[in-house]
């Protein structure tokens, strides 16, 4: 986070923050705007006609061997005889580094730098002392990261951003895509995108599919009408619409008002022919990358176990969405599979379709217990998917319903067990794969993640480890632990967005692992090999691709080869050796810093891992979690911390916010407070109790997708009222006398109106004009369901909460809004 004062213009902001909502991984947002605009637009009026304008903006994707480097700038002018201030944001892909950004301001540029994130906090809470201050905007976008700047330009003046961001490729389902994600707020009178590719091996289709809208994955037939130049190795895409082109874009899209110009993604998907089995190395000076994407071998025929969650808060849309899902991956299964469906909630339930019932297997006292009576019991194996197997399962799936706790151990305990009976059982080799999905936290049984970790390795043991595929389903689950839960256990974790596409999310994930083709895959390389990345991986699935980079000695000249099992046995593969004319060291670097950071959250050589990640980070100048990035200015340096948007404030009304205020008494706080309807403009504001300040409090940013929030605070005035006048809707005295006197209440209270717990902030008031959008919760004092409410309006619940644990037992958040799960 930075503060800028120059002669002429103030910069007021920038932040890397990571958005939790958007269409895809591998997209992002390019946006020049005033404040002013995103102002008016959140408050449905028309934009105003003095806002900076933005007469360019280019972005220019360049692809050299899967590596991407895109760099976007966006020109804007201030037309008017008053300042104006310009926000300037882009939505960069999940696993992107920026790797350079600059402003050209008076004919002078100010170039960024990356510093070791300790050394760039400090650089930061310096400037905080000093009284600075920041705000950010966030706007609707999946699996994204995102960058703000905020810019005062002053009359008759113009500046320039520009940024750079690197990454590299994934292949899925058989081709590589690249998402840009196009809304600037207005008609741009020069919008330029470009994507020129550069493959050593020969391009196999270069395409670009209809607009897509945005954070649903969607069917249209809005042609971009992009210009396409493809000659074997090389291509190039062009999308340039004028302005009457954005307009048709904008009203085809449903995304925007016309006058607003485009907002809608822009794809390009390609693919590279191979000649071979074994991939190819490509290599340069003493780097080498492998490429390896084998697509005609035979599948392996899978053993697939679904764990799925059906406890009460999967009610409604989210069971209709599960249902939809499952009813069409099954049909997607292959008759040489075998499948089983496991219903957890705070039992557990097994499909036996001989029956065509659940056969229910209750949780009584502990693990263990539970554990010993399922050995004992019956279970029923999984089956084939023959034509009429599936046809029963899908007619039964369809009357699941959902009710109780969540007891994800005890789902994955079944889960397990049955992959253990059925490989017993059997004489053919199936691989095994378990598909877990759940939509909450562990609430019954087993509660605590490093409990239900230790359990599973327990049991899924290294020699006949079942891979664990996770699916977060929507914003109560824990992201986290299902991560580790599936990287512990050979396979990935995916969130799925709430929304009219659910259904289409699952889907799609399964055809990621419908396709086993090989097992036990391993990159033989000779001990001249250096700084490898990971070289040994359980399962290849068909569509996908598996990239080793490293060094080796200058004119290396041993072979590659590449190991696997199939059905039949264990083969060798030979990759074909490509000498690039494309520098790999760049390349090599991201992908070994992307693991460092990786093993870092698994493994426990955590300061090891981090000091390495670093020092790679700053010699290629990547902003990453372990480091951040510092502005040179005039007078000074200031840093810019990275920010995961899903631990952010949330700001009620369809934004989130990061403000820095004054907190009682004056002083700084560097707590995250909530902006209401929008996002806070970047002015220091005194915590609730003081005086708010009402100078410029501009909306900005996007609104979220068409979701629900846990409060509202009533219409859109009202929520600027609250803004301007804190002393009329935040009461200054404590409403929990319950709590106050409660020592572990204290050690959790950071302010008198603001509590820590799990490493978040939640706020205890919510002002007289805040209306509760309850949610239910699972488990209250009295042991049943009930609605979350906050603290306050919960008082009989007080005298129950003795200890820290116990509050954690019956905590649920309201956003980030503390609540207890009260009876109905």
């Amino acid at each position: 986070m930075i503060f800028f004062e120059f002669s002429k213009i103030c910069l007021l902001s920038i932040l890397i923050t990571t958005i939790v909502e958007s269409a895809t991984t591998g997209s992002f947002v390019t946006s020049t705007r005033t404040s002013e605009e995103s102002f008016r637009e959140k408050r449905g009026v028309s934009s105003n006609p003095s806002m900076a304008d933005i007469y360019d903006m280019s972005i220019n994707t360049q692809v050299k061997d899967r590596y991407a480097t895109t760099s976007i700038s966006s020109r804007v002018r201030n037309l008017e005889h008053i300042a104006n201030e310009a926000i300037f944001f882009v939505i960069l892909p999940q696993k992107a580094f920026i790797s350079e950004f600059s402003m050209e301001i008076d004919g002078k540029t100010y170039k960024a730098f990356v510093k070791e994130k300790e050394e760039a906090k400090n650089i930061y809470d310096e400037a905080r002392r000093r009284g600075q201050s920041a705000a950010h905007v966030a706007v609707s976008a999946r699996d994204s990261n995102k960058f703000t700047v905020s810019l005062n330009i002053e009359p008759q003046s113009k500046a320039v951003f520009h940024l750079k961001y690197e990454e590299l490729l994934e292949r899925k389902k058989g081709k590589y895509e690249i998402v840009i994600n196009i809304h600037p707020g207005q008609l741009v009178h020069r919008l330029f995108t470009e994507v020129s590719i550069n493959e050593t091996a020969p391009l196999a289709f270069v395409r670009t599919p209809s607009l897509r809208s945005g954070n649903e994955i969607d069917k249209n037939n809005v042609n971009p009408h992009a210009e396409i130049v493809s000659e074997k190795e090389y291509a190039i895409v062009r999308f340039h619409p004028n302005e009457e082109e954005q307009k048709e874009f904008a009203k085809a899209l449903f995304t925007n008002k016309e006058d607003e110009g485009l907002k809608g993604q822009f794809v390009v998907e390609y693919d590279v022919e191979r000649n071979t089995d074994g991939g190819e190395v490509l290599r340069n000076d003493e780097y080498f990358v492998h490429y390896f994407a084998p697509d005609k071998l035979e599948a392996i025929p899978k053993q697939i176990v679904f764990v799925l969650d059906v406890s009460s808060s999967m009610m409604g849309e989210k069971m209709t969405q599960l249902i939809d899902a499952m009813v069409h991956i099954l049909g997607d299964l292959k008759q040489t599979d075998t499948f089983s469906i496991v219903a957890f909630y705070t039992h557990v339930k097994v499909w036996d379709s001989e029956s065509n019932s659940f056969s229910e297997y209750r949780y009584e006292n502990n693990d263990a217990n539970f554990l010993k009576m399922l050995k004992e019991k019956n279970i029923p194996q999984s089956i084939l998917a023959t034509p009429n197997n599936i046809a029963k399962a899908k007619a039964f799936v369809k009357t699941m319903v959902a009710s109780d706790f969540t007891n994800i151990l005890g789902g994955l305990d079944v889960g397990l067990l049955i992959v253990q009976k059925t490989r017993e059982n059997s004489s053919e080799f199936r691989q095994p794969i378990i598909v877990f999905l759940t939509d909450g936290e562990p609430t019954e049984g087993v509660t605590d993640g490093d409990e239900i970790l230790s359990a599973i390795r327990r049991q899924n043991t290294e020699d006949k480890k079942t891979p664990i595929f996770s699916l977060s389903f929507g914003s109560g689950a824990d992201k986290a632990l299902l991560k580790k839960l599936s990287s512990e256990n050979l396979g990935f974790s995916k969130h799925i967005y709430i929304g009219k596409d659910t259904s289409l999310q699952l889907q799609d994930y399964y055809q990621l692992i419908s396709s086993p083709l090989l097992k036990n895959v391993s990159f033989e390389y000779t001990k001249n090999a250096t700084k490898s990345t990971k070289h040994q991986y359980p399962l290849y699935f068909k569509g996908s691709e598996i990239i080793v980079a490293g060094k080796v000695p200058s004119g290396y000249k041993d072979e590659y080869l590449v190991q696997g099992w199939k059905p039949g046995g264990n083969i060798q593969m030979k990759p074909k050796i490509i000498e690039s004319p494309h520098s790999l060291e760049r390349l090599w670097a991201y992908l070994k810093v992307r693991e460092l950071l990786d093993e870092r959250e698994l493994g426990d050589k955590k300061r090891e891992l981090t000091k390495e990640a670093v020092d790679l980070a700053l010699k290629f100048s990547f902003v990453t979690p372990v480091t951040s990035l510092v502005v040179v200015k005039p007078n000074g340096s200031h840093a810019v911390d990275t920010e995961d948007a899903s631990k952010a404030v949330t700001a009620f009304g369809g934004t989130k916010s990061n403000t820095i205020s004054p907190a009682f008494g004056g002083t700084m706080s560097n707590r995250n407070l909530p902006a209401f309807g929008g996002t806070m403009s970047n002015r220091n504001l005194p915590d609730f109790g003081g005086t708010m300040s009402n100078k410029n409090l501009l909306l900005s940013g996007h609104s979220l997708s068409s979701r629900t929030d846990d409060f509202m605070f009533g219409s859109t005035s009202e929520s600027l009222q609250m803004m301007t006048n804190s002393n009329q809707n935040f009461p200054t005295h404590s409403p929990l006398p319950g709590l106050e006197n409660k020592s572990w209440f204290q050690s959790i209270k950071i302010s008198p109106n603001i509590i820590e717990l799990n490493n978040t902030d939640y706020y205890l008031l919510a002002g007289k004009n805040a209306k509760a959008t309850f949610k239910l919760c699972m488990k209250t004092v009295s042991n049943k369901l009930g609605l979350c409410k906050l603290l306050h309006e919960c008082p009989q619940a007080h005298p129950y909460l003795t200890d820290l644990a116990t509050f954690k037992t019956y905590f649920c958040p309201l956003r980030r809004y503390a609540g207890i799960c009260c009876n109905f």
